[in-house]
């Protein structure tokens, strides 16, 4: 006799609920911690751009380190606020480097980011306690 398979039904796992806002604030905090490694690490491509955009020199890694600072700004709840400002101003210098130098494609998907950075202003914790009620 053969093995004869029965179709067990598997219990219904439920995916964790995440709100939009929580979601912005992460994927924003993955994509400016991989900007900020690549920046850090990838040495002399990031240079050699560096040196055709007339960037003063090894300030790709002043770059890196204030993106990986964004990053892990954004993923804490409590320094979210700081994460939204710093990464803010760091996605509109690179908008305005990306398009000065014609790159329109790369500019877009910055804009984007940026876009969804502005939702993460809603995963800023509140916060209840009677100190801030008296502000």
């Amino acid at each position: 006799m053969g093995l004869v398979w029965a179709a067990v039904p598997m219990p219904r796992m439920k995916m964790p609920e995440i709100s939009f806002p929580l979601f912005a604030a992460w994927a924003n905090a993955s994509f400016l911690a991989a900007a900020g490694l690549i920046n850090w690490f990838d040495g002399e491509k990031i240079r050699a751009l560096y040196n055709e955009w007339q960037i003063p020199a090894r300030s790709y890694r002043t770059v890196g380190l204030l993106e990986i600072s964004a990053a892990m700004f954004l993923a804490v709840p409590h320094l979210r606020a700081w994460g939204i400002v710093l990464g803010a101003v760091l996605l509109f210098g690179s908008t305005v480097l990306l398009l000065s130098h014609g790159r329109y494609g790369y500019a877009m998907a910055v804009i984007f980011m940026l876009a969804i950075l502005g939702a993460a202003i809603f995963a800023i914790p509140t916060y209840q306690t009677p100190l801030y009620a008296n502000l």
